[in-house]
């Protein structure tokens, strides 16, 4: 499946991007790619993520 959005554009929820990640998570027999040219707001989402695991 290909999936093409702006998953960090800055109108689209955190909570979207949570599920996405959650997702990614849940599923490790499949190997993603997430890839954005919004890489402060990746950063951010990424940090605040994990820092919570």
């Amino acid at each position: 499946m290909v999936k093409l959005s702006a998953t960090f554009h800055k109108g689209v929820p955190f909570s979207y991007t949570n599920r996405i990640f959650k997702t990614v998570r849940q599923t490790p027999q499949h190997t993603c790619q997430i890839l954005t040219n919004r890489r402060a707001k990746q950063y951010r989402t990424v940090v605040t993520r994990f820092a919570r695991l």
